[in-house]
């Protein structure tokens, strides 16, 4: 593994191998179990290699057992934050870790405006020549918008302002029902650190998951290429932020996002309720043919991944994912002005032509169509939709 403190500065392939899991109704005790095996993945991975710097509720974690026995918060509530490198001369223990994170933080080579902090560096010409040309004809610019969310485009070339591996494992609830628990655990690791290794340790990130998935039905999981650690630009950036319920949504948004499958991977977990959003997913699995491979776990969770390493996986093998797994995403839409960066990270989104849809008045519209299905919620969850207030409240 080489490190991209060795390229601090330089505009380098910034893409991120991302492992993505979000839980809900786990007890107590599995939400423990969960950080234990998130905790000791990674450091028997890739800990021999590099510096971890955990945190556990924003203190440095000395030890994980005693952690969990003594410093949640009154809820039980806590999270585990990881930020670490592969070892270098610059990079070699904990002290020196440190004074790295200080020079991401202030060094003025990352303060000073440099057009490849923003986009990547070939954005900006292929955009005045694909897109903007069309932004007097709202039919042609969703055409060409389209175009652009179909194009192959393997690396995000900027420079990186990140540590070589983030991590994250965060539960959360709602004061209504404090024991039904919901949260999230992520990994980021930039290919330019795993090289060639990256198929193989998606594959790694992938059997792991499929593992937790046994252990734990009620997840949802993605392993993608990003542009970001977290790994969720689907959600954020095109089709999570709003929906057309907008009162209930506002009061179910967190659950939400956690019960519905999140992004398009390369590889996807969905928990049995999940799946069966997707009627062609609700009753059993039947193989899709030779683009994606998949399985069920004895408790009813199904593991789907493209047939090819993910280094491969093109857009197209994206969308043909998103085809089969259309009804358990959550239903979002954004409206952006034509001026909005699409794709300025060429983030790997798969988009449907009939997602995309014109406004008037340079105005575009993502929309992943429908309703939040409230029913769906409510029966997987503790809680329920006042039919007056509109607000949430505990069964």
């Amino acid at each position: 593994m080489r490190s991209t403190v060795e390229a601090f500065g330089q505009i380098i392939n910034c893409r991120q191998l991302v492992l993505q899991i979000r839980f809900y109704g786990l007890e107590h005790s599995q939400v423990d179990d969960l950080a234990r095996i998130f905790y000791y993945y990674v450091s028997e991975q890739f800990g021999p290699d590099s510096v971890l710097d955990w945190r556990f509720q924003n203190k440095v974690l000395k030890d994980l057992e005693i952690s969990l026995r003594n410093d949640k918060n009154s809820f039980g509530l806590y999270s585990l934050t990881l930020q670490g490198d592969f070892i270098t001369e610059t990079v070699y223990n904990k002290t020196s870790l440190l004074q790295y994170s200080r020079r991401l933080q202030n060094d003025r080579i990352f303060n000073c405006g440099d057009v490849s902090s923003f986009c990547a560096t070939d954005y900006q010409a292929y955009r005045r020549k694909q897109l903007d040309p069309f932004e007097n004809d709202p039919l042609r610019f969703s055409s060409a918008l389209y175009r652009l969310f179909l194009l192959d485009h393997s690396e995000t070339l900027r420079q990186y302002r990140e540590h070589d591996l983030n991590g994250y494992f965060g539960v959360s609830c709602y004061e209504q029902n404090p024991d039904f628990l919901f949260g999230k655990l992520y990994l980021g690791i930039p290919v330019f650190c795993l090289g060639d290794a990256t198929n193989d340790v998606a594959l790694g990130f992938a059997e792991f998951a499929k593992e937790c998935a046994d252990l734990f039905k009620n997840l949802n999981v993605a392993v993608s290429l990003s542009t970001k650690p977290m790994g969720n630009e689907h959600e954020e950036y095109y089709f999570g932020l709003k929906n057309e319920d907008e009162k209930p949504f506002r009061e179910w948004q967190n659950l939400a996002h956690t019960l519905y499958q999140f992004n398009v991977g390369w590889c996807n977990i969905l928990s049995p309720a999940t799946r069966a959003l997707e009627e062609k997913l609700r009753d059993r699995f039947e193989p899709m043919g030779e683009g994606i491979i998949g399985s069920e776990c004895s408790n009813g969770c199904l593991f789907l991944q493209c047939n090819k390493p993910i280094s491969a996986c093109t857009q197209m093998d994206l969308v043909e994912m998103k085809s089969q797994i259309y009804g358990t995403l959550f239903p979002g839409k954004m409206d952006y002005l034509y001026s909005f960066g699409f794709r300025k990270y060429w983030e790997n989104v798969p988009v449907l032509q009939e997602e995309i849809i014109p406004l008037g008045n340079n105005r575009i519209r993502f929309s992943h169509a429908g309703k939040l299905n409230v029913h769906f919620l409510e029966e997987n969850t503790g809680f329920r939709i006042d039919a007056s207030s509109k607000r949430l409240r505990a069964k």
